[in-house]
């Protein structure tokens, strides 16, 4: 098999294993299942995380409302409790409260950035982290005539930020490139001073501006494509989608029987230091991964 075939099959891979994940809804109600927390304990417990009082804003609020996020739909789908479904509103309802608008009219969750704190911008990743969530509600909500009786509007109103919010905001701030067949997002390159909403103040001089964000969190915007896909059927969605994953499939390593990747790898001139000729972050494995 030559490259660009076993590139494509590793592609067409990914982008099942990532449907299965994200669409493989049980059919099967489960009965006599006790959880150990209520939908109205659950909802608390998230929207009053201790994590927020030093992570208020930004893509490290964002990090920490995605953790258990899930909860609500899954425990939903155990005994088919509506209850858990109006737990989830009710706390996409709170991290909604939570957005704010840039000087361009696009909102997001707005806060320090996370290379440097001096600065203010919403994150691809954090954006992705929440709106993914909110649209596995749709998913689940919109192909269900009984659900979409009492959760119809709801579920809209998360595809449409989701298509304005997040894809339309960042097309329209030309952070979406492609290479031929493979594409991905680089970071934006302009940033708010702390607080100030209104105007943008500082650009590519900050540490970083540019750059293209690594594979996870490309990987993050992927994934909120195959969810918008399945919802609207608009196949520009599914493009962008394997545009990122036949990019990661271009990176990976096969080496002792395992493949491996780095976390992040150059992906135009902007994330290389033409004067100093090296990259503008750090190519290797990711510690954690170890």
């Amino acid at each position: 098999m030559n490259i660009m075939k076993r590139i494509k099959s590793n592609t067409l891979f990914i982008l099942s294993i990532a449907g299965w994940l994200c669409f493989s809804f049980s059919s099967m109600a489960q009965e006599n299942i006790k959880l150990n927390t209520t939908p109205q304990a659950l909802y608390e417990r998230m929207s009053n995380n201790p994590s927020f009082k030093q992570n208020a804003k930004g893509e490290a609020f964002c990090w920490h409302a995605r953790s258990g996020m899930g909860q609500f739909i899954s425990n939903y789908r155990l005994p088919e409790d509506t209850e858990w479904l109006d737990a989830a509103v009710k706390y996409y309802d709170f991290l909604i409260s939570k957005m704010d608008t840039d000087p361009d009219g696009y909102r997001g969750w707005i806060g320090p950035y996370m290379y440097d704190k001096n600065y203010w911008i919403d994150s691809h990743v954090g954006d992705a982290l929440l709106i993914e969530g909110m649209l596995d509600f749709a998913v689940l909500v919109l192909e269900d005539k009984q659900l979409k009786k009492k959760y119809k509007d709801k579920a809209n109103l998360y595809v449409e930020i989701a298509k304005k919010d997040l894809v339309e905001k960042n097309d329209k701030r030309g952070t979406w490139k492609e290479d031929g067949p493979i594409g991905g997002y680089i970071s934006y390159s302009k940033y708010m001073e702390p607080g100030n909403f209104k105007e943008w103040k500082y650009g590519s001089e900050v540490l970083k501006s540019g750059m293209s964000h690594p594979f996870n969190k490309q990987n993050d915007m992927a994934t909120v494509f195959i969810r918008l896909y399945r919802i609207t059927g608009d196949k520009s969605y599914f493009d962008k989608a394997e545009k990122i994953f036949l990019r990661i499939t271009r990176q990976l390593q096969y080496y002792d029987d395992h493949y491996e990747w780095n976390y992040w790898e150059p992906f135009g001139l902007y994330d290389i230091d033409l004067e100093k000729r090296t990259p503008v972050h750090w190519i290797g494995i990711n510690p954690s991964a170890r």
